[in-house]
């Protein structure tokens, strides 16, 4: 009967996402990077030694991202270029992915019905289809997987401090490096596991000095990706640094408004058009009504943790995509939701 409780939802949770996403199999590659990931793509056409060395050493667009190029390399040597082989992937790692969150908020909780509404919104959302429908989007799915086994492996350290899932916990967050650079964030995401589950500091230095490997190697993979991407930043005509920080403001609204209203959504949300130097109103009021959100989940804080819990792993998780140091001619994307909308669902 316990386990009754645990796999029929998660049962339920994966039949509604494969029946949500099953016609992605059908999709052909797009010119959305695809040509530039698999169809013209030489580090894929092989898995000889000197290949996959360079694989490991050499970026794609601006991104250190060998782990997925090597699941594109893998495909290719037994399906060539046949876009339903690459799609499955997509479809079964966004599958995984929705048992691994089942999982994580399971261990969090200990509520299956929680676990069950967090895993179907993030199995179903409309703003997850580009990261799934889209297979140069591998990057999202594949560094999301390491992301979420890391998640579980640290909480279950923390429940038991057994070395072993100290040790799993380390090397899933490596592989979800070596997927998307988003990942050095993670550091940042097992100190609010701390706060969630309770882990006093107090005077023992235990709680920081076993953060520490997984800061360092953060850090490292940083330098790499500003190394990487500084040839790629983009730079907005008359767009300065204060006008980034109201662009960031209200990409963290938009993302909320989104995934409450997930309507007329779009593969480009262009950059707002300036009238006399100004941005629009709604960008220049963005800073104060996130003020006073931000004020709304302090004060929840006197009553639980679970609201600044959901909120600060949706900032924490969207802050690299957020603009501040512009990327893209875009000031937002469906995609950059994948991992921090689970914040906001729970």
């Amino acid at each position: 009967m316990r386990y009754r409780k645990i796999i029929i939802p998660a049962a339920l949770v994966l039949i509604v996402t494969l029946l949500s996403f099953l016609p992605s199999l059908k999709n052909n590659f797009t010119n959305w990077d695809d040509d530039i990931y698999v169809i013209h793509n030489p580090l894929i056409r092989d898995l000889s030694l000197g290949k996959a060395a360079a694989i490991f050493t050499k970026t794609q667009m601006g991104f250190y991202i060998p782990l997925v190029q090597l699941s594109f390399a893998v495909e290719y040597l037994f399906f060539g270029l046949n876009p339903a082989a690459y799609h499955a992937t997509n479809f079964l790692l966004h599958l995984l992915n929705c048992l691994l969150v089942f999982a994580l908020f399971f261990l969090l909780t200990a509520d299956h019905r929680i676990s069950f509404i967090v895993s179907l919104l993030f199995g179903i959302h409309p703003l997850h289809v580009e990261s799934v429908a889209w297979v140069s989007e591998r990057k999202d799915l594949l560094y999301s997987f390491f992301f979420f086994l890391a998640s579980i492996f640290y909480i279950a350290y923390l429940k038991n401090k057994a070395a072993k899932y100290y040790i799993l916990a380390f090397l899933a967050f490596v592989l979800s490096l070596l997927s998307k650079p988003a990942a050095i964030l993670f550091p940042f995401i097992m100190l609010l596991f701390d706060f969630f589950c309770g882990v006093n500091p107090g005077k023992k230095k235990e709680p920081f000095v076993n953060k520490l490997p997984f800061f360092v190697l953060a850090g490292i993979f940083l330098l790499i990706a500003i190394k990487t991407s500084a040839g790629i930043i983009h730079r907005e005509p008359e767009f300065y640094f204060l006008d980034n920080i109201f662009v960031a403001s209200h990409g963290i609204l938009f993302y909320i408004y989104k995934t409450a209203v997930p309507l007329w959504l779009s593969c480009l949300y262009p950059y707002p058009l300036k009238s006399g130097g100004m941005l629009p109103a709604v960008f220049l009021v963005a800073p104060l009504l996130l003020f006073c959100l931000a004020l709304a989940v302090l004060i929840s804080l006197k009553y639980t943790k679970k609201i600044a819990f959901g909120a600060i792993f949706f900032i924490l998780s969207i802050l690299p995509s957020l603009q501040l140091i512009p990327s893209t001619p875009a000031i937002a994307a469906d995609r950059y939701t994948y991992v921090p909308l689970v914040g906001l669902f729970y």
